[in-house]
């Protein structure tokens, strides 16, 4: 394709497909003597985009996820409290999802205000809206108020308490269990018991606060 006929230079915009692109630039003079010299370069006109941001209110531990579609990730941009934390390390692709986890103790209780940028390799960028969270890295303590490591009839007496709101599981042999949602107790204010077959049992009374904070407590009891 010709670009210019007896010129010095050629100035111009040319539209490439997408992707990779390998040109040959060949210059001829009236004798038909020609020099040559062969470009390399990559197209990406498409701007990438973000699709969703968590947490966008409440509460954050400081994990803070971001889902996109970008086939030519250069970079995302994380922006906090005047802080900026950068990630080259996340996929490219349609889709995809990073992970970003920040240590936000210094900030806790606190609110704070952040917000996403992308980037591709062309330049292209794309900025989420700027949310407000509230600090929370530290986790529900669990308390256990009556002493469950020791042996029951059938049924296993509960007493724990919660030095802030969260939920309370427990689990044995990868299965876990319900005890109570949103709560600060289970069995102080009310007797709670549960029935466990008869052998030993290893429990791990896991709470998981509103900012997914999670405090464990390892316990084995028997059962006759």
């Amino acid at each position: 394709r010709r670009l210019c006929k007896n010129c010095q230079n050629y100035t111009k915009k040319k539209t490439f497909d997408e992707g990779n692109n390998i040109i040959t630039i060949r210059a001829i003079d009236e004798f038909n003597n020609y020099n040559e010299k062969t470009i390399n370069f990559f197209i990406d006109s498409k701007e990438p985009k973000i699709k969703k941001v968590d947490p966008t209110r409440g509460f954050s531990n400081g994990t803070f996820l971001i889902e996109y579609e970008e086939e030519n990730l250069k970079q995302i941009n994380l922006y906090y409290k005047n802080n900026l934390v950068t990630n080259t390390s996340c996929p490219s692709g349609k889709k995809e999802r990073c992970l970003f986890n920040i240590d936000l103790s210094p900030y806790e209780d606190q609110e704070v205000s952040y917000y996403f940028e992308i980037e591709d390799i062309a330049g292209n960028k794309d900025a989420s809206k700027n949310y407000t969270i509230t600090s929370d890295t530290k986790p529900s303590l669990i308390i256990i108020n009556e002493p469950l490591n020791k042996t029951y009839n059938k049924y296993v007496i509960f007493n724990i308490t919660l030095d802030s709101e969260a939920d309370l599981r427990y689990i044995e042999n990868n299965k876990e269990r319900i005890l109570c949602n949103r709560c600060f107790e289970y069995g102080f204010t009310k007797q709670e018991k549960k029935r466990f077959s008869e052998g030993l049992h290893n429990l791990t009374i896991i709470s998981i606060d509103k900012a997914g904070n999670s405090d464990t407590k390892d316990i084995q009891l028997e059962v006759i």
